[in-house]
């Protein structure tokens, strides 16, 4: 588990999970488990990174967003991306 606050104030909970071999059942986990967390905790976004540390703003989560190890991105519910 991952628990860390921005410079900006947002709160960021996280989860590691073991992905050795890049299975597809592995990326279906980290989203049930991204959904799960939004949905318990009122989020209002997620991300799931590949080997990369939490964001440290809200506007550094949305630049993470674009990257190669970004593997999903969404804001809940679902908003423009600034």
């Amino acid at each position: 588990m991952i628990l860390s606050f921005t410079a900006d104030d947002q709160l960021i909970l996280g989860v590691a999970i073991d992905d050795e071999g890049a299975k597809p059942e592995n990326e279906r986990r980290a989203k049930e488990l991204l959904v799960q967390l939004v949905e318990a905790y009122a989020c209002h976004m997620g991300l799931i990174l590949v080997e990369e540390y939490p964001p440290r703003s809200e506007m550094a989560f949305y630049a993470r967003a674009k990257k190669p190890l970004a593997v999903f991105f969404s804001t809940f519910p679902e908003k423009p991306v600034p």
